[in-house]
């Protein structure tokens, strides 16, 4: 089942009409090191790990 974050954590998410401080729980993530336009097929090439 797909994880919709957006809805399940909109009171991080979804912009506020105040600027608000808020805490953001511990998750995973990753980081892409480098330079190019993301949109070009050959990011995809080198990115694709499978």
């Amino acid at each position: 089942m797909k994880y919709e974050w957006r809805k399940a954590e909109k009171e991080l998410y979804l912009p506020k009409k105040k600027s608000v401080i808020v805490t953001v729980p511990k998750h995973k993530s990753f980081a892409l090191k480098g330079a190019g336009d993301p949109n070009k097929p050959e990011f995809a090439d080198n990115i694709n790990i499978i």
